[in-house]
């Protein structure tokens, strides 16, 4: 019985190991844009008219820094080492 125990926190071990990396890939490329949307519609649905504008602009500018940050350097650097580290391509 301790065996299956043992057998069960490794799957469990390996499954969260990757769970772990999915998050963080996931994190690595959305976070702009999720703060972005966040912000603007806090500030949309708090500024009135010129709140709105402001926070459809914020939006609006997040997802093209997304789309930006998506394609540079530092990114595809980033996203390849976390490949690596959790094994992803295999």
């Amino acid at each position: 019985m301790e065996a299956l125990f043992i057998l069960l926190a490794l799957i469990l071990l390996i499954a969260g190991y990757f769970c772990f990396g999915i998050i963080i890939k996931f994190l690595l490329g959305w976070l702009p844009l999720v703060a972005g949307l966040l912000s603007g519609g806090f500030l949309c649905l708090i500024g009135g008219w010129g709140g709105g504008f402001i926070g459809l602009v914020i939006c609006i500018a997040c997802i093209f820094m997304t789309d930006s940050w998506q394609g540079s350097d530092l990114y595809l650097k980033l996203e390849e080492k976390l490949d690596t580290v959790f094994a992803f391509k295999d």
